[in-house]
């Protein structure tokens, strides 16, 4: 019985020694990804995930139209902020169409001269006098801030950043929220610098009070919900842009393509005829979004769409929000046990010594089956896991490391045994 203990003793020391070793990686590894020095990996991991995730449903669309460089200048003379009366006499068209299902104006309303223009008379945010359809105006994000910065301790154990902002006026005036009326338009990105998710709401940071509004896409998704059955309105924390139709680098129509203006190009127009009566069907039962697409409007990068406009990106959003997909993040401390095992998963399947090609195949065998299981959690429950490349990325590096310093000590040990063995020169 003493033999047998005494065998297993040194397999046991293994044991115990690579566990200690692999939860200090771990922690090392989360303090990295706390830092976002795994953002790139872990991004074109969830970019794969996207991909490779059903595409979502298409009905309804979100179609876009926009106001492009050509429509600036013809019909707002290409001045920004756009001309007010120009704006109400367009939004007022499109909405006495009534034939969408939401109206989104994804066009900043910032200027006091909206709040004395028919903009804000005829299509005030008043529920007591409602437009032919729902519309719903988007309000800037002037400024982003943390309200509550958590540190490495607390973000170990699953709490993250509260993002504030202080949203921009919405037709010349400060709205109340919540509100189904306006939303925030804020784009979030990633330690990559690309916008890959957004938040469903936000955090509103008031004079004597804190509040919790909906972000642009959250609030259309609210209207359309409200007179259609779906499932947008879940409690998942953020949504991801996805791949399909809504990813277009290219709006659907111009105004230029849908309506003519029926006053003189001298000034703004101020009134508009349709002019594509086929196009306009298309917009029946759809949501639609009203935005710009001009010089001055700024750009975003997104894995899925390139360079786009803020409406092309909000069009992704709010497809996200009906249709999904609607993500939560794996818990924190999960996540670690988790990453705990693949440590030791690494050191039971490849051990020191075993060669380059071994050792890749052995961690490439087990990042597959990782993988496989990570995508299946994402596409089938809505967590996102992906920590685990780190962890992967770590492990790999960590046991070519120890792989080198025992193939060094063992040519040591060598070299010192020939030296002792050979004898002394005359």
């Amino acid at each position: 019985m003493t033999k047998a203990r005494q065998r297993h003793r040194p397999h046991q020391h293994h044991w115990w020694r690579a566990t200690i070793v692999v939860v200090a990686l771990v922690l090392g590894v989360q303090l990295l990804e706390f830092k976002g020095v795994f953002a790139s990996a872990e991004g074109i991991v969830a970019d794969a995930f996207l991909r490779l995730s059903p595409t979502p449903a298409d009905h309804p669309r979100v179609v876009t139209i926009a106001i492009d460089p050509h429509d600036y200048a013809r019909y707002f003379l290409g001045r920004s902020p756009l001309d007010p009366e120009a704006l109400a006499a367009l939004v007022q068209t499109l909405a006495a169409l009534g034939r969408m299902k939401v109206l989104g104006v994804n066009v900043l309303t910032e200027s006091d001269a909206y709040a004395r223009a028919p903009l804000a008379r005829a299509l005030t945010m008043d529920q007591s006098t409602p437009a032919p359809v729902p519309i719903v105006w988007t309000a800037s994000a002037r400024q982003v801030g943390a309200h509550r910065r958590v540190g490495f301790s607390s973000w170990l154990l699953g709490e993250h950043d509260v993002a504030s902002v202080l949203p921009g006026r919405v037709l010349g005036a400060s709205p109340d929220c919540p509100s189904g009326t306006w939303g925030i338009s804020a784009f979030p990105l990633d330690h990559d610098h690309a916008i890959r998710r957004f938040p469903r709401q936000i955090l509103v940071e008031g004079a004597h009070d804190t509040r919790i509004c909906d972000t642009f896409a959250r609030a259309i998704a609210r209207q359309y919900c409200a007179h259609a059955s779906c499932a947008a309105l879940g409690h998942a924390e953020e949504i991801y842009l996805t791949s399909g139709a809504a990813t277009s680098k290219d709006p659907d129509y111009t105004v230029g393509d849908l309506f003519e203006c029926a006053t003189p190009a001298t000034a703004a127009c101020g009134a508009w005829t349709p002019k594509d009566a086929a196009a306009i069907a298309t917009l029946t039962n759809q949501i639609v979004l009203l935005g710009g697409t001009y010089e001055a409007e700024p750009r975003y990068d997104t894995p899925q769409g390139g360079h786009l406009p803020g409406l092309l990106v909000n069009a992704q959003a709010v497809r996200a929000e009906v249709h999904g997909p609607a993500i939560t993040e794996s818990w924190r401390p999960l996540t670690i046990v988790l990453d705990v095992i693949i440590g030791l998963l690494i050191v039971a399947r490849v051990r020191p010594q075993t060669g380059l090609l071994k050792t890749l195949g052995g961690i490439g065998l087990l990042a597959l089956a990782i993988g496989v299981g990570a995508l299946l959690a994402f596409r089938y429950h809505g967590v996102l896991w992906v920590s685990w490349v780190a962890m992967l990325l770590t492990g790999l590096c960590w046991h070519l490391l120890v792989d080198r310093l025992e193939k060094s000590r063992s040519v040591t040990t060598t070299s010192r045994r020939r030296q002792r063995t050979w004898p002394a020169p005359d």
